[in-house]
């Protein structure tokens, strides 16, 4: 897996205009986006710094540290609001708990 690496919160970072969800063959090498580092709640400004087929990438955070891969469903395009839909039976989700 992956090596120990931290990522410095956004600092400053408000909530923009939501963008509509965009679909995983839409990122590419050089996109500026946010990433949930190792599934934390807080997103990190980040570079794609390749495209995986299965559309998970790899991202270089703002502070250099590197993650790879991270699937999709941790990254998001600045601004970009989390999927406000039914979900569908059998899709992909990632989730947390307190519950131990």
């Amino acid at each position: 897996g992956p090596g120990e690496w931290a990522a410095e919160k956004v600092a400053g970072a408000a909530p923009a205009a939501p963008v509509s969800v965009r679909a995983a063959s839409d990122l590419k090498v050089g996109d500026q986006v946010e990433g949930r580092y190792r599934g934390r709640l807080e997103w990190f400004q980040a570079t794609v710094t390749l495209v995986y087929p299965n559309g998970s990438v790899a991202l270089q955070y703002e502070d250099g540290d590197k993650e790879a891969p991270v699937p999709r469903l941790r990254v998001r395009f600045p601004g970009q609001s989390e999927p406000e839909r039914p979900l569908g039976a059998g899709e992909r989700v990632e989730a947390m708990s307190e519950w131990r």
